[in-house]
């Protein structure tokens, strides 16, 4: 699925592109450019580890 950043308001959103299902909201452009990466992450069969 292909997920974007978008702005809205003085929030950052990821959303899947597809959809328009928002995925989270985040108070920085890099904290949603993170849980994008991580989105992509698990999609293609990665594993979360807690750090």
């Amino acid at each position: 699925m292909p997920y974007a950043v978008h702005k809205r308001g003085n929030k950052w959103v990821t959303i899947n592109s597809e959809t328009g299902h928002v995925k989270g909201t985040h108070a920085t452009r890099e904290e949603a450019m993170s849980q994008m990466r991580l989105l992509y992450h698990v999609e293609r069969g990665g594993k979360l580890t807690k750090q």
